[in-house]
């Protein structure tokens, strides 16, 4: 379990508590549609941190069980007009994986390497869950997808 995790379920817990309390603590002066953006916004910080605890568990099954799979990756930047991120291309036993992947040094130093060779963990349906490279473990993002084209 994450820090990350943690951190949205107390943020969560207390979003939810503060907007479900806080005409308690400060009388009726609160209007109520304030009272429930607080409780709806703790209550969808909950449920973020649920999600990614399933994805970290899920995430840990398959670095347990499974061996990793070595697999062909090159590493993208890419620009939208306002946001930067990253994504590794990824050919897993003959299929194109499309992952989002974290921004690190260690992903824009691969950048300018090109195509090199990963290991990639697969969880028990199929899908990319864990990547690395020498042995340092890269942060896989949400939704990894397989490419229209290999």
């Amino acid at each position: 379990m994450s820090f990350s995790t943690v951190f949205l379920f107390v943020l969560g817990v207390a979003m939810l508590a503060l907007g479900l309390g806080i005409n308690l603590v400060a009388g009726d002066e609160v209007p109520i549609l304030v009272c429930l953006l607080a409780a709806g916004f703790g209550a969808y910080l909950i449920g973020t941190s649920y999600f990614s605890l399933r994805l970290d568990e899920r995430r840990a099954r398959a670095r347990e069980s499974s061996t990793p799979v070595t697999a062909a990756c090159e590493f993208e930047r890419v620009f939208d007009g306002d946001t930067v991120s990253y994504m590794a291309r990824l050919t897993v036993r003959g299929e194109a994986w499309q992952v989002p992947v974290g921004g690190s040094r260690k992903v824009r130093h691969l950048i300018k390497e090109g195509r090199q060779s990963c290991q990639v963990w697969l969880d028990e349906e199929g899908r990319v869950v864990s990547l690395a490279h020498d042995g340092a473990e890269l942060r896989v993002l949400p939704f990894p997808r397989k490419a229209n084209d290999a």
